[in-house]
């Protein structure tokens, strides 16, 4: 099956990138030849192909990921489209398969007492599945990633670094340290936490901390921020 995708791949060089990256993808998933981590090869082999296509450059990496397991209705959809080829095959072979008095250890290093009799009858929808739906699933996850996700983040880097400039110039510390407190106004809703002042003490003189706070906010002010950075308002604690 494994070598059914390498096929797929040598003969369709040249076609669509979006294509290619959603059947093999898909294909791999379904073949499922691993004992766990399937799906993260599934995903890896997006970008792969997208890269190796010329579609992305690198460093670039399109986190096709972030966008399915972040939101709860790109994880429904993403089923859904599992299901478009799973659920009907199962129906169809679910009398086919059995549990043995003993156990055996397959080549990937599972043991189990499950068999399964229905090569035949599901080899068909192995070699010749319709992976339509799946392609044009994936053409709107990575255009939704682009148009939405990644230029969000690319904003929210942005006022990162205004941040951490704004930061600087009310008290100088490593940026490792500076994106500690960034992370903890967030947390902490502009709550000083015990735990980083005990680390800083200068954080306790007054003023400071609401004035690094009403930096940071300002900041993000105008950049979508993951916890909604940008609705925080400074409290002294």
């Amino acid at each position: 099956m494994l070598e059914g995708v390498k096929t797929f791949l040598k003969r369709t060089q040249g076609q669509s990138g979006v294509m290619r990256s959603a059947v093999a993808s898909f294909g791999f998933v379904y073949i499922r030849p691993l004992a766990d981590g399937n799906g993260r090869v599934h995903r890896f082999l997006i970008n792969d192909i997208l890269r190796r296509d010329g579609l992305v450059k690198k460093p670039v990496i399109i986190p096709v990921s972030a966008l399915i397991d972040n939101d709860s209705a790109e994880r429904r959809a993403y089923n859904r489209i599992l299901n478009a080829v799973s659920a009907p095959l199962m129906h169809l072979v679910r009398d086919r398969c059995r549990f043995a008095p003993d156990r055996t250890r397959y080549p990937d290093g599972v043991v189990s007492n499950f068999m399964f009799e229905g090569n035949d009858v599901a080899r068909p929808a192995w070699r010749l599945p319709d992976l339509s739906a799946h392609v044009a699933y994936l053409s709107q996850v990575i255009a939704r990633t682009i148009q939405q996700d990644m230029r969000r983040e690319s904003r929210y880097m942005q006022a990162h670094g205004r941040a951490r400039l704004a930061i600087k110039e009310i008290v100088e510390m490593p940026d490792v340290l500076i994106d500690r407190v960034i992370r903890s106004i967030e947390a902490n809703g502009g709550q000083l936490s015990g735990a980083l002042a005990e680390e800083v003490p200068y954080l306790l003189r007054d003023g400071v901390w609401v004035e690094i706070c009403e930096a940071v906010a300002k900041a993000f002010k105008t950049a979508p921020a993951p916890g909604e950075l940008s609705k925080l308002q400074p409290r002294h604690g």
